[in-house]
């Protein structure tokens, strides 16, 4: 049905109708044309729409003219542009860069938001290389971090190639540069969080080649080549760029609705391995159930219960699941109070396991090698003012604070012994028997293994065997009252003039072929001894424990 509306000049005007859908409460005002209801910032509409029907109400007059005025300048709409795109998609262009205007605090320029396309504001790298990953800015230079290539780009110069040879840099004007690869294919993979610096050295790993690189004044290095190649490779080669899918329990704290729900009570869940986004299943009986449902919220109760908010309507049951995502992790960070670059190889991470299926080792450049592993795992490492820092499960960790207060060995709360394993090797081409194995140090260590080497698979019958040492226990742990004589003795390692020296045992099994059995023997017999030896659980624990030199003695076997 047509309305009409009396207008008191001619003038150029525009009619627009106002929309009232059912959703918009019927006591408040219509929405601006072109808005959703009650938007944020805009004021009240002037007018009140009908209820029903095609009342002039439902219409508003805007005036094209400036102030309305009989032959005033009119105000245009301006260009428009009407040629359409065929494929209106969106262009990921991962391998590239852009840069936007510049920003100046002092000046109170802000142009973050300027990506004049009068001007070259982009750089492109080759995409073979991969997606790049990670930038850093080293001095006048930005690092290029790519999957399968490092490169630097020069900032705010450029540098062009002579007829005589050489280069000449041209002064400023140009935001990034060339780009100049370094040498060598290496790149970061697709784990930028391995990534740590140290004065001009930069330290990462390429997890597709497996390898751990150092980036410094010579170029690319392979550090993992320094005794660990072989780790390195069996390692990262293991770990894929695969997502993978972890479900959490969790048991509903209240009785179960009867109507469905955007929002419920559940306990028997771990706040660091429940996310937002992540999917909620039910299990009716024995079956379960998607609801479709994600996360939006997570809130801690004053009981510990946690309340789940979600994006839909859900029937519930008295338990489920919920479903997320995780890749692997590699975990890099320097450790400024030892001069270490710590790595932290996560197949699971630490936000869907905390505790296990990892491996954290140090690398020290003094020494070019490295030199321990430790018993945490992180979920980000960094160092502060000579502090070592790391963070975990929400909560920040400082190390090796508090020495004086028995943490030695401990990590996140927890408590963990000392392990090292070497092999006793002097003479080599000597066939031996080890009889006896000592320590200078502190008391408390203990051997918790010690074996020959082995005799390989014998063609009959099919065996793998070597000579075999039982425990040998601490100078603490190994004390007992002999029980004839009354007298105290030792078990384990003996103590004098601060050496601590203990027999070898042989515990070996009866191998087919042998005429005496090697328990009724003293000593190992081969050519090396491969040793555990570890801190105790008795003699102050969590306390300092020195360990300065192991030997043995042999005699040459007959």
């Amino acid at each position: 049905m047509a309305t009409i509306v009396e207008v008191k000049y001619f003038n150029s005007f525009t009619m627009k109708k106002v929309e009232k859908t059912g959703s918009t409460p019927a006591s408040s005002q219509p929405v601006w044309p072109g808005l959703e209801w009650d938007p944020f910032g805009y004021p009240d509409f002037p007018i009140q729409a009908a209820t029903s029907g095609n009342s002039d109400k439902n219409w508003y007059i805007e005036e094209a003219r400036i102030k309305g005025g009989f032959n005033n300048t009119m105000v245009s709409q301006g260009v428009r542009a009407y040629l359409n795109e065929e494929e209106p998609q969106q262009d990921t262009r991962e391998s590239s860069l852009i840069y936007s205007g510049v920003y100046n605090s002092r000046t109170e320029i802000n142009q973050t938001n300027v990506f004049s396309i009068g001007e070259q504001i982009t750089r492109s790298l080759d995409p073979h290389n991969g997606s790049i990953q990670k930038l850093y800015a080293s001095d006048s230079n930005l690092i290029i971090f790519q999957e399968n290539k490092v490169s630097q780009g020069l900032i705010d110069k450029d540098t062009t190639y002579m007829n005589e040879g050489g280069t000449q840099t041209l002064p400023p004007g140009t935001v990034i540069g060339q780009i100049v690869p370094y040498a060598g294919r290496y790149g970061i993979g697709t784990n930028p969080e391995s990534f740590a610096f140290f004065g001009n050295r930069k330290y990462f790993v390429d997890p597709y080649r497996g390898t751990v690189m150092r980036l410094s004044i010579d170029g690319l290095t392979e550090i993992s080549e320094y005794g660990m190649k072989d780790y390195f490779r069996d390692q990262l080669t293991s770990m894929d760029n695969l997502y993978k899918t972890s479900s959490k329990t969790w048991t509903l704290s209240t009785n179960i609705p009867t109507t469905t729900v955007t929002d419920f009570n559940v306990s028997n869940i771990e706040e660091c391995q429940t996310f937002i986004g992540s999917d909620v299943l039910v299990l009716n009986g024995s079956t379960v159930e998607n609801t479709g449902a994600r996360i939006t919220n997570i809130v801690k109760n004053v009981d510990n219960s946690y309340r789940i908010f979600v994006n839909k309507p859900i029937t519930l049951q008295s338990s489920g699941f919920f479903n997320f995502q995780y890749k692997n992790k590699i975990v890099g960070g320097w450790d400024n109070f030892n001069r270490y670059y710590t790595v932290s190889l996560q197949p699971t991470p630490t936000f869907v396991d905390l505790n296990t299926n990892y491996d954290t080792l140090a690398y020290d450049e003094s020494v070019r090698g490295w030199v321990s592993f430790f018993t945490f795992k992180p979920s980000f490492i960094f160092s502060l003012k000579g502090q070592t820092y790391s963070t975990v499960d929400y909560s920040l960790y400082n190390h090796y604070q508090n020495t004086s207060d028995g943490n030695f060995g401990v990590f996140y709360g927890v408590a963990n012994s000392s392990i090292i394993n070497f092999l006793v090797n002097f003479n080599p081409s000597t066939r031996k028997v080890f009889q006896t194995i000592n320590y200078e140090g502190d008391n408390g260590w203990k051997v918790t293994s010690m074996q020959s080497d082995l005799t390989r698979v014998d063609k009959a019958p099919n065996t793998v065997s070597s000579d075999l040492s039982g425990i040998v226990y601490s100078y603490d742990e190994g004390l007992y009252v002999d029980p004839n004589s009354g007298y105290p003795q030792r078990v384990g390692f003996n103590r004098k003039e601060n050496l601590y020296t203990a027999s070898i045992i042989n515990a070996s099994l009866f191998q087919n072929g042998q005429v005496v059995p090697g328990s009724a023997v003293t000593g190992l017999k081969g050519y090396l001894l491969d040793v555990t030896i570890s801190t105790d659980e008795t003699t102050d624990p969590n306390g300092p424990k020195e360990l300065w030199s192991v030997g043995t003695t042999f005699v040459r076997s007959s």
